[in-house]
């Protein structure tokens, strides 16, 4: 057996006791002070494994948390991604507390994603405790505003990204064996009609009916998904008017947008800002964008994945690339030029759930892969 893989077997204990801790820093993106809680722990086992430390200072979010970590003069760094803030407002913990049950580990933020920081903060352990040999030097980048599109970290990790040999973020997976390589380009967009108002019922003729225009572009909009390609469009929400007895002047529709490629991204935005009313005297405006890219396959990433499949097979694992649901910041990473692999991170289920919860005995395993596969780059 690996004597990596035993290493963290021996230690799956200190491993589910370090994310017990990082759960019950409860860590809402929106309150800052609460996420810096979670990156000041995340800066003590940083500088506790002999990294060195920087916080990018943040005043509408968290700070984010940098660590660099080995000999900057072998090279180009590995770039490693995880972030400090969950979907959950705080009192969470109250109701539901981090617990065991078998092989599950539940809590707020259990596998979205403070088991993915685990494993991040695991392996600079291991390097330390086997002596394992360090090809790379590793940029750790902890940023604080993922869950809402990381709108305030985007520049730093663009801007690591562009100075790194390659990008791992350590999002969690479903399945032992699978690491995504790519994931759709995000985006939201608001479509606002413009119309006039007049009486419902003397007024009809002059009148311009913003809902009606409104409810037909939605059927226009909708008509864009294409599962083929991978473009998918959802109108999450439509409102609109003011008095059942007034034609509506304005109605507006917000949409979400996903698209698998680069290209596809581009069309249905040309598309969406492209749009026309169809009542004479509307006025359509269009809003919005992506706010991330897609995580899309290149050859570069391949590769990588080859050597991540060869780190995987040591303990008998035949390691696959998938696309991945929703977006994260590999796709930022992967859109300035930096081959890139997501879900390095646990294996676990019901991320922004009630059951979310990650597999016990499966997280030694998931950190010996991340371990070898860094220490082979």
């Amino acid at each position: 057996m690996s004597r990596i893989l035993s290493y963290f077997q021996e230690r799956q204990g200190a491993l589910i006791d370090g994310l017990r801790q990082m759960v019950e820093i409860e860590s809402p993106t929106l309150e800052p002070q609460r996420v810096n809680a979670m990156g000041d722990h995340v800066q003590e086992r940083l500088r506790a494994l002999g990294a060195s430390v920087e916080v990018d200072k943040q005043t509408e979010r968290g700070d984010h948390v940098i660590g660099r970590f080995g000999d900057p003069s072998l090279g180009d760094p590995v770039l490693m991604i995880g972030h400090t803030d969950t979907v959950w407002k705080a009192g969470t913990l109250e109701e539901r507390p981090f617990r065991l049950e078998g092989n599950r580990a539940f809590g707020p933020g259990a596998a979205d994603m403070k088991s993915g920081l685990i494993i991040m903060l695991a392996v600079l352990e291991a390097i330390n405790d086997l002596q394992l040999p360090l090809p790379r030097p590793l940029t750790l980048i902890f940023n604080s505003d993922e869950e809402m599109q990381s709108l305030y970290s985007r520049a730093l990790i663009e801007d690591e990204a562009r100075k790194s040999f390659c990008a791992l973020a350590f999002e969690g997976t479903r399945d032992l064996s699978t690491f995504t390589t790519s994931r759709k380009a995000s985006g939201r967009f608001a479509v606002r009609a413009k119309g006039k108002a007049a009486h419902a019922a003397s007024g009809l003729r002059e009148g311009v009916n913003a809902i009606e225009e409104l409810a037909r572009q939605v059927i226009k909009v909708q008509a864009l998904t294409d599962f083929g390609s991978g473009t998918t469009i959802n109108v999450g929400t439509i409102v609109g008017g003011d008095r059942p007895n007034i034609i509506p002047d304005w109605a507006e529709m917000v949409l979400s947008v996903r698209a698998a490629t680069f290209g596809e991204m581009e069309r249905i935005e040309q598309v969406l800002r492209g749009l026309e009313a169809h009542l004479a005297g509307a006025e359509l405006s269009v809003s919005g964008g992506f706010h991330r890219p897609p995580l899309e396959e290149t050859e570069a990433s391949r590769r990588l994945l080859a050597e991540l499949s060869e780190a995987a097979s040591v303990y008998g694992i035949d390691a696959k690339g998938e696309l991945g649901g929703g977006a994260g910041d590999a796709n930022l990473t992967s859109a300035v030029g930096c081959p890139s692999i997501d879900s390095l991170g646990a294996v676990g289920f019901g991320a922004h759930s009630v059951d979310e919860h990650i597999l016990i005995d499966e997280l030694p395993i998931r950190a010996a892969i991340a371990t070898r596969f860094i220490t082979s780059l």
